[in-house]
């Protein structure tokens, strides 16, 4: 027997969902394919409550990437700033080993 080719991503298993139940939609097609509009119904429901579901995780993702590109963001700023707060504190002639040290500095 063949293999039932189901596609693995939501998208396009909702298209396919929505080519099958369009082909189905008639009751001549409900009796020729076997499938009884009852079970039809059972399908478009749980097909509605997956693009639902695919809905969220789509607005999920794109604010998670909206955070990782504001953090990358925080961090850039921060980086550069405290890049130049330890130089400036590393080459200052006042800063001791042991304040060095705490600071997280090379000793000189």
């Amino acid at each position: 027997m063949a293999r039932d080719p189901i596609p693995a991503d939501d998208d396009n298993l909702l298209v396919e969902l929505d080519r099958f139940l369009g082909a189905l939609s008639t009751p001549e097609a409900q009796t020729a394919s076997g499938v009884s509009a009852v079970e039809l119904a059972k399908l478009k429901q749980q097909r509605d409550t997956l693009a639902s579901k695919n809905a969220v995780k789509r607005e999920q993702e794109a604010a998670w990437r909206a955070s990782v590109q504001q953090s990358k963001e925080a961090r850039t700023d921060v980086v550069a700033l405290f890049r130049k707060q330890r130089r400036a504190a590393s080459n200052a002639l006042g800063m001791t080993n042991d304040l060095r040290a705490r600071a997280g500095l090379p000793l000189s």
